[in-house]
């Protein structure tokens, strides 16, 4: 694909200016093809940062069963999201109560810290006064 040749060439193009530069490529989440692509076609990537909120430990647990061993950043992480939320019979979201949201951060955050050997730190992420799906 054109597009990982372009990031490859444009990781290579950073570290032939300045050789002390890591480059690092930001996936929303880790799915299998992505995996391999990643593994496959960006050779001169030096980090892999992943973006994931509910579906986080199956993330990670993706990437370490993968052949890459490339460090990774949880580059954005927090409570479930509006898209992983159940909905109503109506199809609008149900978001979680805050005493939720702060246990999904808690968990979340647990098992990042669980792996700090295969993981180089994270970012949590925090929508703060956006309202995204609901007025909640």
């Amino acid at each position: 694909m054109r597009v990982w040749d372009a990031v490859n060439d444009i990781s290579n193009m950073v570290h032939e200016i300045d050789g002390n530069h890591p480059t690092m490529y930001v996936v929303a989440d880790y799915f299998d093809p992505v995996v391999s692509d990643i593994s496959n076609k960006l050779a001169d990537i030096d980090s892999i940062g992943v973006n994931s909120c509910a579906s986080l430990g199956n993330c990670l647990a993706r990437r370490d069963s993968s052949n890459e061993r490339r460090p990774v950043l949880v580059t954005e992480w927090g409570p479930s999201g509006w898209w992983e939320a159940p909905t109503t019979s109506w199809g609008a979201p149900i978001e979680p109560v805050s005493g939720v949201r702060l246990e999904q951060y808690r968990d979340n955050y647990d098992y990042i810290a669980a792996r700090s050997g295969r993981v180089l730190g994270s970012f949590a992420f925090y929508w703060g006064q956006k309202q995204e799906r609901t007025y909640t």
